[in-house]
């Protein structure tokens, strides 16, 4: 069993590639490495797996709780029965994003931000919507009405990947989750875009 410490860790990571893989949605189209349809389902499938990781990382920061109802935790990979199962345990597993205010006395305190940021039905339709789009299609279902047929069918999706990787970095990029532990109640706070690569999680002892 994973301690206290290695959860943290477990979580940074999942942070980790999750914020590498935001950064490869940032990068232009390249018509001459992806073109029209491939291009669509790259960045979906890499949004598809944004999400997992999103669940992943719940399912980390409730791991004690969470293994008292699913003995074979480590072998999960639905998306939809980890958010499921993770809300069970913990009421307030989403993460709450917070920024980094300085005080008049020259201290550092967090504030809570209320800006445009995901909320897990957000969350839940991205990645219902990604699926939809990166499994292959019954050629008898019509085709051209599925799939994005010229530039102008195009750029809402464009339109969408921007908007997707804006509210998952307000959500993320700075954040504050809860720890379920029967023992003892925690925080971590993370800061998914730190000076290198590594997401850094903070964790915090309750009183």
């Amino acid at each position: 069993m994973t301690s206290l410490k290695e959860d943290s860790e477990v979580y940074a990571n999942c942070i980790k590639e999750l914020k590498i893989r935001l950064d490869i949605t940032k990068k232009s189209y390249d018509k001459d490495l992806l073109d029209g349809v491939f291009y669509l389902e790259f960045m979906c499938l890499q949004f598809r797996k944004i999400c997992e990781l999103f669940a992943f990382s719940t399912l980390t920061a409730n791991r004690q709780e969470y293994s008292r109802i699913r003995k074979d935790f480590e072998k999960d990979w639905s998306f939809s029965r980890i958010i499921k199962s993770v809300k069970k345990v913990n009421k307030k597993y989403f993460p709450a994003p917070i920024k980094k205010v300085p005080t008049q006395n020259g201290k550092i305190e967090f504030q809570g931000i209320k800006n445009d940021f995901l909320v897990i039905e957000d969350i839940e339709n991205i990645y219902q919507e990604c699926c939809d789009m990166v499994h292959a299609q019954n050629h008898y279902k019509d085709l051209e009405k599925f799939y994005p047929r010229n530039l102008q069918e195009f750029q809402p999706w464009k339109e969408k990947f921007i908007d997707w990787r804006e509210r998952f970095i307000k959500l993320l990029d700075c954040h504050v989750i809860g720890v379920n532990r029967t023992e003892l109640k925690r925080i971590f706070i993370t800061y998914m875009h730190s000076e290198d690569v590594n997401a850094n999680v903070e964790v915090i002892t309750l009183n």
